[in-house]
């Protein structure tokens, strides 16, 4: 059974059909603080599938939950898809996390270097390796620029 909805994009009243986008809590949470972010009511197409107006609002969904939980601490939006994620929805989804503040995310940036897939002068492409084998994938900022959500959004001018 879906939890009961925090956020939606869409028609009609909340907990019911019509939604274009909707924000569940996470029945697994990894901090007080968990979402899942749901795409779009097509169990199939993931946001490299979805059309745009599709993809803006969902955009729309994670300013939204990151602007909400901001002042609760750190706020992290990312997306795992697939079998091997240690996803345990088949729904393309995204999740939220808040970090509380006083955990210094920058210990990322010293962890061993093998660690990093990819680089600019910008991002790092980040796979971490946890003990049970399960696999998660980040994008950390090297510079104090826009948030990627943000550079996104003006991007597609929303």
């Amino acid at each position: 059974m879906t939890p009961k909805e925090t956020y939606r994009l869409g028609r009609g009243e909340k907990d019911q059909p019509g939604w274009q986008v909707r924000v569940i809590p996470n029945k697994y949470p990894i901090t007080d603080l968990h979402e899942v972010i749901i795409h779009s009511p097509d169990h199939e197409k993931d946001i490299d599938s979805l059309p745009l107006t599709q993809v803006e609002l969902l955009l729309k969904a994670y300013r939204a939950r990151y602007q909400f939980f901001k002042p609760r601490g750190q706020v992290l939006i990312f997306c795992n898809h697939g079998e091997h994620s240690g996803a345990s929805l088949t729904h393309p989804h995204s999740q939220l996390v808040v970090i509380p503040s006083q955990i210094n995310l920058d210990t990322l940036t010293r962890e061993p270097l093998n660690n990093i897939v990819e680089e600019n002068n910008f991002f790092m492409f980040i796979v971490l390796i946890f003990p049970s084998g399960l696999m998660k994938f980040g994008l950390r900022q090297k510079k104090k620029i826009l948030s990627l959500v943000r550079l996104a959004m003006r991007k597609l001018l929303i």
